[in-house]
């Protein structure tokens, strides 16, 4: 089993990257697991994320954007279930 995370800059291209790799992937009907973090967008502003089981197909929300004030550094709740689904995955 192998493991790849990709990371880079924000907007810089990874979800498209790993979504045109797993079609490619599964086109050659090579087994893809995993999860993708889907970013959600309103209005010009990241709302939150869904997590994509690659597995089964399977989308639940993992992230949504809450109100900060100038001590919190993480602009996102993270729900339990979205949590829950990573961690089966």
């Amino acid at each position: 089993m192998k493991f790849i995370i990709v990371t880079g800059e924000r907007q810089s291209g990874k979800s498209t990257l790993l979504s045109r790799l797993i079609e490619i992937l599964r086109q050659k009907k090579i087994k893809v697991s995993g999860i993708l973090a889907i970013g959600l967008w309103q209005n010009g502003v990241r709302s939150g994320f869904d997590l994509l089981d690659l597995t089964d197909g399977t989308v639940t929300s993992l992230a949504r954007r809450k109100s900060v004030n100038k001590f919190q550094k993480i602009p996102f709740v993270f729900l339990e279930k979205g949590l829950r689904a990573g961690h089966k995955a």
